[in-house]
């Protein structure tokens, strides 16, 4: 199941993959009752809620939102986009809503391609988290400037706001199947992983 994506597997704890299926398998049955952006998101949202509960990384720390949606997205990239399952007008239906699985390569090509769009997007939300942040717990927002958070692109530190803020963004910059940005990562991982 995750040979699309050995490199989620390296994250999980030991037997995630394991645990990755058994919940795919009793959640998809769902999928074939989603009828909008909305209903989807909220599906997604559910997946990614039970990984974060329920799995840990190899290094036994629980799972950042960004580690969460990265199994999701790719497995349902794979499922609906390319097997066109569980059948061909569901996952036709599906696709326009599919979210594109962020990693570095990819997040690290969109900034570097629109400077100013992704500035002008993600101020406003990682400002807010700052602000949050460190209202809430001023220990923990020492260091976490929102240029910081703007700039960063690990995984392992997205919260849900900067995720839902790049998914707009990259609906943002291509409207009708945002999921077909994710050919960046094929393109680009070797570049990232070189530096």
């Amino acid at each position: 199941m995750m040979a699309c994506n050995p490199a989620i597997a390296r994250v999980l704890e030991r037997n995630g993959v394991g645990k990755f299926e058994s919940l795919i398998v009793e959640v998809m049955p769902g999928l074939s009752k989603i009828a909008t952006q909305t209903e989807f998101d909220s599906f997604r949202a559910e997946i990614c809620e039970k990984i974060i509960l329920t799995f840990r990384t190899n290094k036994d720390v629980g799972l950042s939102w960004g580690q969460a949606q990265k199994p999701v997205n790719v497995f349902l990239k794979v499922y609906v986009a390319w097997a066109k399952l569980p059948n061909l007008a569901t996952a036709e239906g599906l696709q326009p809503f599919l979210h594109v699985p962020l990693d570095s390569a990819l997040m690290s090509f969109i900034k570097e391609k629109f400077p100013q769009e992704y500035r002008w997007h993600m101020q406003e939300v990682c400002a807010k988290l700052v602000s949050d942040a460190a209202a809430q717990h001023p220990n923990l927002a020492q260091g976490r400037t929102t240029r910081w958070l703007i700039d960063n692109v690990e995984l392992s530190f997205m919260p849900r706001p900067v995720y839902i803020a790049w998914q707009e963004f990259l609906r943002f910059i291509h409207r009708d199947r945002p999921i077909l940005l994710d050919t960046i990562w094929a393109t680009r991982r070797d570049h990232v992983a070189g530096a």
